[in-house]
C-alpha cells in the first residue's frame, strides 16, 4: 500500500469515528444507524468491511482509546504498590491512589462524549466486558498486595475484594454522571479514595 493509500486509509477510519461517536452519543448503541454513520463518513456499505467488522466492533473501536488507558492505569498502579510494599507492613492499598485518580479524572474529562457513550450504555456486553477486567484487574491487585505483606487470605476476603472493586467502579461512574464540575468531582474522587483506603487496610489488618 502507497504511503497516499495509508494516509487515506487513515482518514477514512478517523471519519468513521468521529461520525460513530456522533451517532452513538444522539442515539445510543440500540439507536445507533450503522448505515448512518457510514454516510456521514462517506463510506459505502461495501467498503465498511475494510474497517469494521459490525456495529458492536465500530462501538468497541468508539471507545477503546479510553478503556485501554484505564486499565494501563490502574494495571501500572498495583505494580507500583505491589514493589514498594515491605513484607510484614500494612498494605495500604486503596483502589487508586490519588495521583492515579487524578490521571483517571484528566482522562475521563478529556474525553466526556465517549464517557457519556459508555455510561448510558452501560448494560451494552462492550462496556460490561470493560467494567469486568476493571474488576480482575483492582481484585487481582488487592490480593497481591495483601499477599505481599504476609498477610494471608482467607475465603471471606473474595467477597470484600470483589465488593470494594465493584464499589469503587460504581461510584466513579457515579461521580462522572453528575459531576460537571472538575472541582467537584477532584473532592469526591479523594474522599473515595480514602473511604477504599480504610477498607482494604482493614482487611491488612484482621
Amino acid at each position: 500500500m502507497s504511503r497516499r493509500a495509508r494516509s487515506d486509509s487513515s482518514e477514512t477510519k478517523r471519519n468513521l469515528l468521529r461520525a460513530a461517536t456522533a451517532e452513538f452519543s444522539t442515539h445510543g448503541y440500540e439507536g445507533a444507524s450503522l448505515r448512518q454513520i457510514c454516510s456521514k463518513a462517506g463510506v459505502t456499505t461495501g467498503a465498511r468491511y475494510f474497517f469494521l467488522e459490525n456495529k458492536e466492533d465500530l462501538f468497541r473501536q468508539v471507545i477503546s482509546p479510553v478503556t485501554n488507558q484505564v486499565l494501563i492505569a490502574f494495571s501500572e498502579h498495583y505494580q507500583t504498590c505491589i514493589k514498594a510494599i515491605v513484607p510484614g507492613e500494612s498494605a495500604d492499598g486503596s483502589l487508586v491512589d490519588e495521583k492515579t485518580s487524578k490521571l483517571i479524572l484528566d482522562l475521563f474529562f478529556e474525553n466526556r462524549a465517549i464517557i457519556t457513550i459508555m455510561t448510558d450504555n452501560r448494560r451494552n456486553p462492550v462496556v460490561e466486558e470493560f467494567f469486568g477486567q476493571l474488576v480482575n484487574i483492582i481484585s487481582d491487585g488487592v490480593r497481591a498486595m495483601l499477599a505481599a505483606s504476609g498477610r494471608p487470605l482467607v475465603q471471606s476476603d473474595e467477597f470484600i475484594i470483589t465488593w470494594l472493586a465493584s464499589t469503587e467502579i460504581n461510584t466513579v461512574v457515579d461521580i462522572l454522571e453528575n459531576d460537571e464540575r472538575r472541582a467537584d468531582a477532584d473532592r469526591h474522587m479523594l474522599s473515595v479514595v480514602r473511604f477504599i483506603r480504610c477498607g482494604v487496610e482493614g482487611l491488612a489488618a484482621a
